[in-house]
């Protein structure tokens, strides 16, 4: 009896796809009573639909609004969001690998990508890096078509996903950087540039590109400081910033991988295989030069690289094994095996931690925190003092973000209370509409000093205890409130 990977591979895939979906849609809806901490920050960012955000670009703070609206104070949506991500990315590999390899070996080279670390147990937390997996695969396939099909439509798609890549991380760049490269130096590639397609894809980027170049010159560039702050540490020693980070970089990127490799191993002894030297450029260009352009740029200047920023550059690693390594005579069966005990170890593991890490370890994670019950509390203490929905709510991206994701009211978030961090808002509109301002009780039993100073009708509120949201025995959280009255009722000059 055949195997249905060599049998009937786009069943096999569609049936991974599916799958994929629906498992990492469900266990994180049903294990995480509260929604992660990137996506809280992007729905305080969201929220307020601006072209770009203190820290990140605009896309992935959109996308996750735009999810939760469906289904507000739920995270079913976003973690739906998250797994579509990843399975348009495992879409457009699958459709790239059909030029490259025959059919059975295209299935195997996204199957593969399942045992890619990046690619389930963390990607239920969506976030710029989650966003970089679909538009990283689809602008590589859209690029390949483009040069072998002289389509122009796949050259302004070129464009449009690159953009959309820079929309969602600056990070892109390490891929159209190579791309771009490959177009100037792969002989055959070259011609393109004698076509209309280039220019075009240039020309559909910088539209798409244009109101957040606008937004960043209006904001001092500030995603692009942030991101090089939170790189940099010129306090360690030179040793550490070019050689230690990102050899830590590399050695967490091969943990990541280890679950592939493993799968990889079970197909056979590897062989030798030609794709030919321009399929073989291209490869490299998209699966291997971003990769080594992100180490020797860290090493270079210094920066300090964070592990999960390794998410989108490994899209390409099943196809290459495949391509240039794979054994003539796959072991499927085996294969087989292997993988379905991986596809459902990866999410039983995630819910066997979401569930044990606080009576293991004593304390609660973020998804264990009490961000409904908080809401609740602060919207029924203006409640009870103002009339109307909260409009505003003032506090860290944390505390205050759960306010304003799980209020019925969804208030604009002010983060710090600081117009630079929340362009949307400034002192002389928190005075006019209120606000509620809330913060961790270990930080003082007072609001902030400088809240004080700046909002005259600020009254403090009873502290608020609640408890994690979790069978373990934690100690309660504590936190402070204060409300702003409304300029309207407000009765100090």
């Amino acid at each position: 009896m055949p195997n249905p990977i060599s049998a009937r591979p786009g069943a096999v895939i569609s049936a991974l796809l599916a799958f994929h979906v629906a498992v990492w849609t469900l266990i994180p809806s049903l294990v995480n009573p509260n929604l992660p901490l990137d996506v809280i920050e992007g729905l305080a960012w969201g929220h307020a639909w601006q072209w770009g955000y203190d820290k990140h670009p605009p896309l992935s703070p959109w996308l996750v609004e735009l999810a939760y609206v469906l289904a507000p104070g739920q995270g079913w949506t976003v973690y739906l969001l998250s797994a579509l991500c990843v399975t348009l990315a495992f879409w457009a590999v699958w459709c790239l690998a059909w030029d490259f390899v025959e059919p059975a070996a295209a299935a195997v080279a996204v199957l593969l990508l399942e045992g890619i670390y990046y690619h389930n147990f963390t990607s239920p937390e969506f976030n710029a890096n989650v966003i970089m997996l679909p538009c990283w695969a689809l602008s590589v396939l859209c690029l390949w078509r483009a040069l072998t099909r002289g389509s122009l439509a796949a050259w302004a798609l070129f464009g449009l996903f690159g953009a959309l890549g820079l929309l969602g991380k600056y990070f892109t760049v390490f891929l159209i950087v190579p791309l771009g490269l490959f177009l100037l130096f792969d002989r055959e590639s070259r011609a393109a540039w004698r076509t209309p397609g280039p220019y075009l894809a240039m020309a559909v980027a910088l539209a798409v590109l244009g109101p957040h170049l606008a937004w960043m010159l209006g904001h001092d560039f500030q995603t692009v400081t942030y991101a090089l702050r939170r790189s940099g540490a010129l306090s360690d020693s030179v040793l550490v910033r070019h050689v230690a980070y990102p050899g830590k970089f590399l050695l967490a990127q091969a943990v990541a991988l280890l679950p592939m490799l493993g799968l990889l191993l079970t197909l056979g002894r590897p062989g030798r295989h030609d794709v030919g030297r321009c399929r073989r450029g291209f490869l490299i260009a998209a699966g291997i030069a971003p990769l080594v352009l992100v180490v020797l740029v860290s090493a270079a200047f210094g920066l300090r690289l964070r592990s999960m920023w390794g998410t989108p550059l490994f899209l390409f690693a099943g196809l290459m094994a495949v391509a240039w390594f794979g054994p003539a005579a796959m072991n499927l069966r085996r294969f087989a095996v292997v993988l379905s005990g991986l596809v459902v170890l990866a999410p039983a593991l995630y819910a066997a931690l979401a569930l044990a890490q606080p009576h293991v370890a004593g304390k609660g994670k973020r998804i264990h925190f009490p961000g409904e019950a908080l809401a609740r509390e602060v919207d029924a203490v203006w409640r009870a003092r103002f009339p109307g929905p909260l409009p505003v709510v003032i506090g860290s991206e944390w505390l205050a973000g759960n306010v304003g994701a799980y209020s019925p009211a969804r208030p604009l978030v002010y983060i710090q209370g600081d117009s630079a961090r929340a362009p949307w808002l400034d002192d002389a509109r928190v005075r006019d509409l209120g606000a509620a301002v809330v913060w961790a009780a270990d930080e003082g039993s007072n609001p902030p000093e400088s809240l004080v100073e700046r909002f005259v009708c600020l009254e403090p509120q009873r502290p608020i205890a609640l408890s994690w949201q979790t069978g373990a025995p934690l100690p309660p959280l504590d936190f402070g409130l204060a409300l702003i009255a409304p300029a309207k009722v407000c009765a100090k000059p």
